[in-house]
């Protein structure tokens, strides 16, 4: 099962690094590059972009030495966890079919393997695994998985120094994978779940659980639940200083209710996967699709209750995949996302083996025909993964699929708008920034966009009017006032643009100015409208002799400009 999972993601293998992460943490950046005392060091206290995940750079650091710096073996060991993953479900869905059911072996070793499949061959496991920054769930799922098989062995092992042992295992990969990724920071949870059903450690009713027989089982958890509340308060030291958002009640509400449905419907039926489900200002729960994914979560929520005696299986899959979202559905929000593909990759363990449970029994009951529509269905899933990995293959097809599947996304809508943009295509570029603006009109820097790629259509003049919409809300922005110069300088509106200059030195102080300027000059001494900001950053500071040879300087470079400046160098 692990090898034919990773034979379907070998396409990924034809994939580079995008723009969304992979450049910024792999691309630029070499601190991780190297396995010596800095970079160990360098690893083990980053939190790059709010993520605290040593181990995961760990990982980066053996491609780099084994593979270089090009993207194939970045994706190659991607493709290699994910497979791995596979196998570990298989492994672990056969243990717990084993004591869910009387099933024969043969079934159960069907019913396992088949979860193996629709866990490692379902589309919604695309964006883990050929996106390289999708590292960080693959290793943190993979680290998990071998946590719960240890665990499960050692509930199984009479009282002893091998079943010590083992928990002590399941402890140690627990610790590794909170290393990959704090999202499994919430997998004390599902062991509880593990210890009601199947396991029967724990009766299904809460109120004996504090009887003496428990503690025991109660006592295994301390380690896990230290574990787990370390690695929360790291999560929160590692976003300070990243934008964070504290959700009102309602907004919160409404965030939990869809990612909750969207986990059930996407597993269901994987059509219209996107690389970024945008949270919107607001999610007002009691309207729409959000009002929608409420009541689905509910009845489905209370259809499990009701079945609870019955089909004990169903309930406790929801909870433990409900406890490994949590971490990505707080109050605390870090990000755009409303959700992500990448979050049901550890949640979609429980439904794929749950699938597995029910193939186990169609096995066991010879339903052959209902077994030839199940293999169909993950031929189709395989099929539908191998289109979905060819989104992630440049930041093109990666925001094209975006818009197509989210056109309310405003951010897919820029990030391809600025490739179209890098393209050459600054009329498209345009309209994707336009439709951003109509969708968030209090996007304010998207006027920056618009007025870029008008400047080079040359389409000045409308440049001109998009620059002045951005500084009107943020006018201590200095780069974009140099931007609105220099269009003014190509209109033949110079005293204009040096009074736009001119507001920046009053509004900033020159102090700061003059370094910003001088730094600028230095890079592009042929640009008029630099030297421009350099001469009235040295007027502000009282500098004159140095006003004054930068307005020869400006002279050979622009006379009428330099006359226009002139006025201020006046006794």
């Amino acid at each position: 099962m692990a090898l034919l999972v990773t034979l379907v993601f070998l396409p990924s293998l034809r994939n580079g690094f995008v723009d969304w992460d992979d450049t910024h943490l792999l691309v630029r950046n070499e601190a991780y590059r190297g396995l010596g005392l800095a970079e160990l060091r360098w690893m083990a206290t980053t939190t790059m972009l709010g993520h605290y995940v040593p181990l995961t750079w760990l990982s980066f650091a053996v491609d780099f030495l084994v593979w270089g710096a090009g993207p194939f073996g970045f994706h190659l060991t991607n493709v290699l966890l994910h497979g791995l993953n596979a196998g570990l479900v298989v492994l672990v869905g056969r243990w717990l079919l084993e004591r869910a059911t009387t099933l024969a072996p043969a079934a159960l070793d069907a019913g396992a393997a088949a979860g193996g499949l629709a866990f490692g061959l379902h589309p919604l496991r695309a964006e883990a695994v050929s996106w390289v920054t999708g590292r960080r769930d693959l290793l943190a799922a993979c680290w998990l998985l071998v946590a719960l098989l240890r665990y499960l062995q050692a509930a199984g092992t009479p009282a002893g120094s091998r079943r010590r042992w083992r928990l002590f295992g399941s402890i140690g990969a627990y610790t590794l994978a909170l290393l990959s990724k704090a999202i499994v920071m919430t997998a004390p949870v599902v062991l509880v779940v593990l210890d009601v059903y199947p396991l029967g450690r724990l009766p299904a009713d809460p109120r004996r659980w504090a009887a003496p027989p428990f503690r025991r089982v109660w006592a295994e958890k301390i380690p896990f639940l230290a574990l787990a509340s370390g690695a929360a308060m790291v999560s929160r030291w590692a976003i300070r200083g990243r934008p964070v958002v504290t959700l009102d009640p309602p907004t919160w509400l409404g965030l939990v209710w869809t990612a909750l449905a969207m986990c059930l419907e996407k597993t269901v039926l994987p059509l219209g996967l996107s690389p970024l489900y945008e949270l919107p200002g607001r999610l007002d729960p009691w309207r729409g699709t959000t009002l929608a994914a409420g009541l689905l979560v509910t009845v489905v929520a209370l259809t499990l209750v009701l079945l609870w005696r019955r089909w004990p299986a169903g309930l406790a899959t929801a909870v433990a995949a409900a406890a490994l979202l949590a971490p990505v559905c707080a109050t605390v929000h870090v990000g755009m996302q409303l959700t992500a593909d990448r979050y049901t990759y550890l949640p979609g363990v429980g439904l794929a083996l749950l699938a597995g449970g029910g193939v186990g029994w169609l096995v066991a009951q010879r339903a052959w025909v209902a077994l030839g529509a199940g293999a169909l269905l993950l031929v189709a899933y395989g099929t539908l993964s191998v289109r979905q990995e060819m989104v992630w293959a440049d930041p093109g097809r990666l925001w094209g699929q975006g818009v197509a599947a989210t056109p309310e996304c405003a951010a897919c809508r820029v990030n391809l708008g600025n490739w179209l943009d890098g393209e050459g295509r600054s009329v498209d570029a345009i309209r994707q920034y336009t439709a951003a603006l109509a969708v968030r009109p209090d996007w304010v820097e998207l006027h920056t966009n618009v007025g870029m790629a008008l400047d080079r259509l040359g389409r000045v003049e409308d440049a001109v009017s998009h620059y002045e919409r951005f500084l009107t809300l943020r006018p201590d922005n200095l780069p974009v006032r140099v931007r609105l110069a220099s269009a003014l300088v190509r209109l033949d509106r110079r005293p204009e643009a040096v009074a736009r200059l001119s507001e920046a030195v009053q509004a900033d102080g020159a102090a700061s100015l003059v370094e910003y300027f001088q730094g600028e000059v230095a890079a592009h001494p042929n640009a008029p409208v630099l030297r421009l900001g350099l001469t009235q950053a040295y007027l502000g500071a009282g500098d004159r002799a140095r006003a004054l040879a930068e307005v020869s300087e400006l002279r050979r470079l622009d006379g009428p400009l330099a006359t226009a400046v002139e006025r201020g160098l006046s006794p």
